[in-house]
């Protein structure tokens, strides 16, 4: 039987659409070709052979997104406009924040991000970005220079 606050997990495809299923019951673990699911977005129900019902969701992300609740700030380059921001998730070529407050935030808009890391060394992580879509409070945006991830950005988005 699957609770209802049952916790939904992105899996992350291989390139031959392979993807490791962790229960989360008894931490058994097993590579299953999940290719046929990539393009649905639907949560999919997993039974293990201990019984165990989880619910997973295929990403088929070039990169893992890890998220996160980190505090950070945000100026948009050549304007007034900054404010406070909680950073949702973070990869290695962006991340998507959340205001408080509505912005005057658009598509190709360049802003500097600066964030705290709350693992390891709690470095401070600052980057030119550019907007790539809003949604409301929600503002995703993919950093203008994608070089090789830092050490501190690099350990911090192992997945745990």
């Amino acid at each position: 039987m699957l609770a209802h606050d049952a916790v939904i997990k992105n899996v992350y495809l291989d390139t031959y659409g392979q993807a490791p299923l962790t229960c989360p019951t008894c931490e058994r673990t097993k590579h299953a070709n999940l290719a046929p699911h990539k393009d649905r977005h639907i949560p999919l129900k997993i039974k293990c052979p201990c019984g165990a019902i989880f619910v997973i969701i295929v990403d088929t992300r070039k990169y893992y997104r890890k998220g996160t609740q980190l505090p950070g700030k945000f100026i948009k380059l050549r304007s007034e406009i900054a404010g406070s921001m909680v950073v949702e998730n973070v990869s290695a070529t962006g991340l998507g924040f959340r205001t408080k407050l509505k912005y005057d935030l658009h598509e190709g808009d360049m802003l500097e991000v600066c964030f705290t890391l709350d693992k390891g060394q709690c470095a401070e992580i600052c980057r030119t970005v550019t907007v790539k879509h809003t949604d409301d409070y929600y503002v995703g945006v993919e950093y203008v220079h994608t070089r090789d991830v830092d050490a501190d950005l690099g350990h911090y988005l192992l997945p745990d």
